[in-house]
């Protein structure tokens, strides 16, 4: 709902659902210089997480299966780690998907 101010400015609020809020947020980080360079022309790590799923897929372009990048579940009101979760850690090097355990990464 928009709100009409005096001299002619406008406000209004609106909601997001929290996947949606992700891919904005995923789409912001993706979108920053540093990571762009980093990602074209540099190393990059990401870590599992369900918003930076959304950065992978700004990244690549292609869609991801976001349950894939789940670190924890709330189920029947615990906290969780994923099971079907290898935590695996995404790695490029100038653009390349490369397959480097962390430590040699580090």
């Amino acid at each position: 709902m928009a709100k009409e101010h005096g001299g002619g400015a406008v406000s209004g609020a609106f909601v997001l659902t929290p996947a949606a809020g992700k891919k904005l947020i995923g789409k912001a980080v993706a979108a920053l210089p540093e990571v762009q360079r980093a990602f074209t022309g540099g190393r990059l790590l990401v870590a599992n997480g369900t918003t930076t799923g959304y950065i992978v897929e700004a990244l690549t372009g292609k869609p991801v299966n976001h349950f894939q990048y789940c670190v924890g579940v709330v189920a029947q009101g615990k906290f969780t780690e994923n099971p079907a979760s290898d935590h695996t850690l995404l790695y490029w090097e100038k653009g390349e998907m490369r397959n480097l355990p962390f430590k040699d990464f580090l």
